[in-house]
């Protein structure tokens, strides 16, 4: 049975995503109370939230923060968004209240929140910055999800021919900087986001245009946070020689490769204070390297589980090949026994038939005597011859 929100569920939902909304669910009983006179208890609210996060109007945002903090959720603004197509809306942009909301990217596969790299995964970060389209310029107030502050502008700070702001915001983990930038004699606006570390399953990624993608989402969240304060930042792009890096930190392979960049576009770099193993991605191919880097150790206790395997494999099949000539001198010995007993025996066969053909020559040459050379008996004298 799927789950549908009921009129209850929606009111606590507006406590998180109003304009003047809050963020954990202590805060979200308070707002019921103050802005909709509605009261709820504590274990109904912790019970409604959880629906909402199951089913995708809210989400937990990463961390040990007590209490736990929420920002809307994917279903949220795929709703608000079917909303304004109804409307007629044409722009990507979803207005909620008086303030204009970019749907924030759904989660992906293969990217994990956190604020150092987990094991088996690698950090893609950009060398460069990427720029954003400014439509509207907005507030410089201090960044806020909900009631929890999560950035800030710095004062202003002024370069040859313009004025430029800077600011920070902490999301995913991670401290996303960016500037804007205001031409004194053009008024062009400009907008640059260095959009930090992603922790990254190489796996999970087949082409280096997926990775391109992994960081629009991130400059987009943050053009969706921004457009609470009046700010509408669209087409996120890479800047010129804006390179997409990925670092394994300790890596074992740090020993063996060359110090800074190289012309492989693979190397050791320790400017973040402990070694990692840096690979370039420059196309599809240099995933297939970096999921290699990334499961070394894997891929080394394999092929030396092959090559034991192998040996062994290798011996046994020794042992029965020791076997086989074993068998096979015998096998020669019985035949040259075999053979030497066969000449033997055709040596006393040919001797046999000599001696019978011997003996037959004898036997018929003292026949031939008795038949045609009489033999002489003394005294006796043949008639006829006197």
């Amino acid at each position: 049975m799927s789950l549908r929100l009921t009129e209850k569920d929606r009111k606590v939902l507006e406590a998180f995503t109003a304009k003047n909304g809050v963020s954990n669910i202590p805060m979200a009983g308070i707002w019921l109370e103050e802005n909709r006179k509605f009261s709820i208890s504590r274990r109904s609210l912790y019970n409604i939230v959880s629906k909402l996060v199951k089913m995708q109007y809210l989400r937990k945002l990463p961390g040990d923060v007590s209490p736990a903090t929420y920002e809307p959720g994917v279903m949220c603004y795929k709703e608000k968004k079917r909303g304004s197509a109804k409307n007629g809306a044409k722009s990507s942009v979803v207005a909620t209240g008086d303030s204009p909301i970019y749907p924030a990217p759904y989660p992906l596969d293969g990217v994990v929140v956190a604020k150092e790299c987990p094991d088996g995964y690698g950090a893609l970060h950009l060398n460069g910055s990427m720029s954003l389209t400014v439509s509207k310029e907005g507030s410089f107030d201090e960044i806020q999800i909900g009631n929890l502050n999560v950035g800030r502008w710095k004062p202003e700070h002024g370069t040859p021919g313009a004025v430029n702001r800077s600011g920070e915001i902490d999301i995913d983990g991670q401290r996303i900087t960016f500037n804007f930038r205001r031409g004194i004699n053009t008024g062009n606006l400009s907008f640059s986001l260095r959009p930090a570390r992603i922790f990254i399953d190489p796996a999970k990624f087949q082409t280096r245009d997926q990775l391109v993608d992994v960081f629009r989402r991130r400059a987009t969240k943050v053009s969706s946070i921004l457009a609470r304060y009046g700010w509408m930042l669209t087409d996120p792009e890479f800047d010129s020689n804006s390179k997409i890096e990925l670092a394994f930190p300790d890596s074992p392979l740090v020993t063996i490769l060359p110090n800074g960049h190289s012309d492989t576009g693979f190397y050791a770099d320790g400017s973040k204070g402990h070694p990692e193993a840096e690979l370039v991605i420059n196309d599809d191919r240099d995933l297939v390297r970096a999921d290699i880097v990334n499961n070394f150790d894997r891929y080394i206790l394999e092929a030396k589980a092959d090559a034991s395997e192998a040996k062994t494999s290798c011996s046994d099949a020794h042992r029965r090949i020791d076997s086989l000539l074993v068998l096979v001198d015998r096998i020669i010995e019985v035949q040259d026994r075999t053979s030497d007993a066969i000449l033997r025996n055709s040596e006393n066969i040919a001797n046999l038939v000599k001696a019978d053909s011997e003996l037959t020559a004898l036997i018929l040459s003292q026949q031939t005597r008795s038949v045609y050379s009489p033999a002489d008996v003394p005294g006796r004298k043949l008639e006829g011859y006197q």
